[in-house]
């Protein structure tokens, strides 16, 4: 087998928003969901073992941003290696917060954030 040679970006690199800055009049599409925080916990450590791993711990805080503190989780996952060596690994999600949609009194959907 011969060696892979990964394709250098071109360009220059974009700022991505936060998902709670950003607007569909911007072009931007968010997603939402009716799920409790305990039923997406569960959804994200089942992904994590269809890809070989284990979420040792999902811890709920805040990320400072600039001035700006967002809500978000840290979680911890380790992977198995083929030799048996586990892999630690941990991924920041500065955007996962819950909300509810609501009604306002013109019938358009509004999102409040839950309190804490």
């Amino acid at each position: 087998m011969t060696d892979f040679i990964p394709k250098q970006p071109t360009g220059e690199a974009q700022t991505v928003p936060f998902f709670d800055d950003v607007t569909s009049e911007g072009g931007w599409q968010g997603h939402s969901t009716g799920k409790s925080l305990e039923t997406l916990k569960s959804e994200v450590m089942v992904s994590m073992n269809r890809l070989g791993g284990l979420v040792t711990a999902l811890q709920r805080g805040f990320f400072q941003t600039g001035p700006v503190q967002r809500e978000g989780f840290r979680i911890h996952y380790v992977v198995e290696q083929p030799g048996g060596a586990m892999l630690r690994g941990r991924l920041d999600i500065a955007a996962f917060c819950r909300s509810e949609r609501l009604q306002s009194r013109d019938g358009h959907p509004r999102r409040v954030r839950k309190s804490r």
